[in-house]
């Protein structure tokens, strides 16, 4: 029962775990493009940064090693906490270039065994599980962006990233009560290789979250360069977000509710992230965007769970799932590098729509939740 899973010390620390580090990067990281451009870093500069923040993960994850799973946890928080340093003193191309490759080898460190934790809990709850995952940083999105803007607003950014890396320390600790002794063999080029049926999925996913993740901050600093109305209107779509999060709930488990909930979501984010390409005002760019957020939320648990459906090897295939997203990212990052190449952000997001429509088109040829 849910409720018996609830009561668990094991649950307890792993989502505490996770609620720390998710709190930490909303209240922090969502003001790190509109730091560096008030700092003076241009469009194409941020944008460069953002293909190396996706492009490391994957370079990390083709070194092989084998690591405990506590302490590649530890590992992540701890360089996520310079991360947040390196960007509050960022005054180069190359202190940037450090910073970014500090968040992709994070991300490798911190996620990879956050997940194989999270499913230790029970496979069959995957669906549970992963709603409950998605479910911290919608709900953390609600205040934690409007926030950060006020301190921003009040003392500085550099006093929110501070602030960013005293929160880690919670997650710190709740790693430190985690007793799980798994051994994760990092190996990327078998995991590609072993796991079949999702690297096109995630390759798809990745590169619409690696043009919206650029995309979104950078388009919305056009409209607003002040720290407490950029927070505002972050905390804005994670109130959207966590009204579609409603929509979810446990029926996630059974395999034809996905079904019915999976195709129409993500054929609704690719065709609002097409519209959010047209937005030329701020009332029209958060009226789609908001849009964008209801589907995105929708479809996000999906994610997490289509890999634990599809394969019964989950260190393998969770490599091979964060490596197909790290190659999708990268390659929207440079699609939206690309945009502000030729003289327009906007076409990136036009591509990421109409790259997205190809996702309920591939679930279906895979027969996965057919």
């Amino acid at each position: 029962m849910p409720s018996k899973l609830f009561k668990t010390k094991k649950f307890l620390n792993i989502y505490t775990t996770q609620a720390f580090f998710s709190a930490s990067s909303i209240f922090g990281w969502t003001f790190v493009y509109l730091y560096l451009f008030l700092k003076g870093f241009s469009y194409f500069e941020l944008g460069v940064f953002t293909v190396l923040i996706y492009a490391t993960p994957f370079l990390v994850l083709l070194k092989k090693r084998k690591v405990f799973l506590s302490i590649s946890m530890k590992q992540g928080i701890f360089i996520k906490m310079l991360t947040f340093a390196s960007v509050a003193f960022a005054d180069s191309m190359l202190a940037l270039i450090l910073c970014a490759i500090f968040l992709g080898i994070s991300r490798v460190f911190f996620w990879v065994p956050y997940n194989v934790a999270l499913l230790s809990l029970g496979t069959n709850r995957a669906g549970l599980l992963s709603s409950l995952a998605f479910a911290l940083p919608t709900v953390f999105g609600i205040v934690l962006p409007a926030l950060g803007g006020i301190v921003a607003e009040a003392f500085s950014f550099e006093v929110v990233f501070a602030l960013s890396i005293v929160i880690l320390f919670g997650s710190l600790f709740a790693t430190n009560r985690i007793k799980e002794k798994t051994i994760i063999n990092f190996d990327g080029i078998v995991s590609w290789r072993k796991t079949t049926g999702i690297k096109t999925l995630m390759m798809i996913h990745g590169a619409w979250q690696g043009i919206n993740w650029t995309a979104l901050p950078l388009i919305t600093i056009y409209f607003l360069e002040s720290a407490t109305a950029y927070g505002a209107f972050f905390a804005y779509l994670g109130l959207v977000g966590a009204i579609s999060s409603v929509f979810l709930g446990h029926s996630t488990d059974k395999n034809n509710n996905r079904k019915k909930v999976l195709y129409p979501a993500t054929i609704g984010l690719g065709i609002t992230t097409i519209i959010s390409g047209f937005a030329g005002g701020l009332i029209f760019w958060a009226a789609a965007r908001g849009f964008v957020s209801f589907f995105d939320n929708l479809c996000a648990p999906f994610t997490f769970s289509v890999v634990v459906d599809n394969h019964k090897d989950l260190q393998q295939s969770f490599i091979a799932n964060e490596m197909s997203i790290a190659a999708g990212r990268t390659l929207g990052a440079v699609v939206v590098l690309l945009s502000i190449a030729v003289g327009n952000i906007y076409f990136s997001l036009i591509f990421a729509g109409l790259l997205y429509l190809m996702f309920p088109l591939v679930l279906k040829k895979k027969k996965i939740y057919a």
